[in-house]
């Protein structure tokens, strides 16, 4: 009994041996054929790359062949000439317009200059015009003023002269009648009216 179990035992652990040995087989073998698949494509993938570049250089090369025929082209003697010529022209015309324009604005300037010499000249001429006619007009009205002085002080003058020779001949006619009326002792009647009325009588009242 114990021997059976013992084999069957071993022969149960011979199944389990196989069929770990089957599976790290199977394992292997589907490992193999995925690397072999990573392989073939990433060769593949290389390929293309190197066509694409190789191709690619190609088109560069090309490029590099026609601008360097452009540039030969747009460099020759003709091309040369006739860009100088061309760049000759466009500063020759540059100078031209340079040189009208300048003279346009030396001219406006000259213009200008000339019309603003004029209107001072005109703005002086007028100003001095007015600074004489206030001179004259102020040396007339100071005379006017003078003169009316001078003939008011004349008037005063001869208004007091008037005056005091009046004043001179009143009193002195007054007072050679009170004499004459005192000496006589009597008054006539026109006499008397004369000496009342004069303002002589209330001096010697």
């Amino acid at each position: 009994m114990a021997k059976a179990q013992h084999e069957f035992h071993g022969r149960q652990l011979a199944k389990l041996d196989q069929e770990q040995r089957d599976r790290i087989k199977q394992v292997r073998g589907e490992g193999s054929v995925t690397l072999n698949a990573l392989t073939a494509k990433v060769k593949a993938d290389e390929l293309e790359l190197e066509t694409k570049i190789a191709e690619k250089k190609k088109e560069i090369a090309l490029a590099n062949r026609a601008e360097v025929l452009e540039v030969k082209k747009l460099t020759s003697d003709a091309v040369t000439d006739a860009s100088k010529k061309l760049f000759y022209e466009q500063r020759k015309t540059l100078a031209e317009n340079t040189r009208q324009a300048e003279a346009a604005w030396i001219s406006e300037r000259d213009q200008k200059k000339a019309e603003f010499v004029a209107k001072a000249k005109a703005t002086k001429a007028e100003l001095e015009a007015g600074r004489q006619r206030t001179k004259a007009n102020r040396e007339a009205i100071v005379k006017q003023r003078q003169d009316a002085a001078t003939k008011g002080r004349k008037e005063q003058a001869e208004i007091k002269d008037t005056l005091e020779k009046l004043a001179e001949v009143s009193a002195s006619g007054v007072k050679g009648t009170h004499d004459k009326m005192y000496k006589q002792k009597y008054v006539a009647a026109p006499d008397a009216d004369k000496l009342t009325a004069s303002p002589y009588a209330n001096t010697v009242a």
